[in-house]
């Protein structure tokens, strides 16, 4: 059964004077909407945002910046990232955080790629340690040494490779996604999403989980 399910995120910049953010993010005089797709559903995207904005906030989106599962995808999310204009100047800090978290992945793939070819953890580590939280540098040391001693570095598995990868998100910066909906229920921006789902209502922080 089809069913309408608004997703109300209150956008209205504390941060900014309303002569601020129109000089960051022209507003239209009605409100805009673009057709977007939401986890795998058609939605719509409105608020008073011109076009362009409405599709630059969406482009950089947790939705539209899982994580990395290469180093290909890592750099192209940066791309993505760069590219994304114009974004509402609220969303700027968010956008500086997820542009470190996607680098300190493409460092991850390179400092990997370098470990397995000379079969030294150390070079994994060197080029992934300023990504590390600073509690965590040790931590992720000992794990790689014991991983090391478990397993010659250039007979790592794509497992091994897996399980290292996660164990580094642990230990370095997640994925800023709560500051992107903290920042867009201070802007006036609607998804309105199409499921087809049981009866049931989802409010904004269900939809993000």
């Amino acid at each position: 059964m089809k069913k309408n399910v608004a997703l109300l995120l209150l956008l209205n910049l504390v941060l900014l004077s309303p002569s601020a953010f129109a000089a960051a993010s022209p507003l239209p005089s009605t409100n805009k909407e673009i057709q977007v797709t939401l986890f795998g559903q058609p939605c719509l995207l409105g608020g008073p945002l011109a076009e362009i904005a409405l599709q630059a906030v969406h482009s950089i989106s947790p939705e539209k910046t899982p994580v990395s599962q290469t180093y290909q995808q890592a750099k192209d999310s940066l791309e993505k990232i760069k590219a994304a204009t114009p974004v509402p100047t609220p969303l700027e800090h968010y956008r500086e955080r997820l542009t470190r978290h996607f680098k300190s992945q493409l460092k991850f793939y390179e400092g990997m790629a370098a470990a397995k070819k000379a079969g030294k953890t150390d070079l994994l580590l060197s080029s992934v340690k300023e990504y590390l939280l600073p509690k965590q540098v040790k931590t992720f040391e000992e794990f790689l040494k014991k991983a090391q001693a478990k397993e010659s570095v250039k007979s790592w598995s794509a497992g091994t490779q897996e399980t290292v990868f996660a164990t580094f998100q642990e230990a370095s910066e997640p994925h800023p996604e709560e500051e992107f909906h903290r920042v867009i229920r201070h802007m006036s921006v609607k998804y309105t999403c199409t499921l087809e789902e049981n009866d049931e209502h989802l409010d904004e922080e269900e939809i993000a989980e």
